[in-house]
């Protein structure tokens, strides 16, 4: 299992659909620089003048991220992508 550190949030991505035109396959990540994901480990949280502030997301949180600003991590065959929780853009309601 992988543990996030400090201010920081394991995520995978959801599967995204593609759209068909012809005989044209057009990934749907294509056109977009933010991908929607769901948290799968949380951080204990970041320091901040000496006070530990804790991450508000919480594990199964469905989130978008900047697709640009992650690392990715292959752990036991799965794909990862580690984020700092500030570059979490928004969370949703599904």
């Amino acid at each position: 299992m992988i543990k996030p550190m400090n201010g920081n949030v394991l995520v995978e991505y959801i599967k995204s659909t593609d759209n068909i035109i012809g005989d044209i396959i057009i990934p749907e990540t294509a056109n977009r620089t933010t991908q929607e994901a769901i948290i799968v480990a949380v951080g204990g949280g970041k320091h901040v003048d000496g006070k530990k502030v804790p991450i508000q997301f919480k594990i199964g949180d469905r989130v978008f991220i900047n697709k640009h600003s992650k690392s990715d991590l292959c752990y036991d065959d799965k794909h990862h992508i580690l984020i700092k929780a500030e570059d979490i853009l928004a969370k949703t309601q599904k």
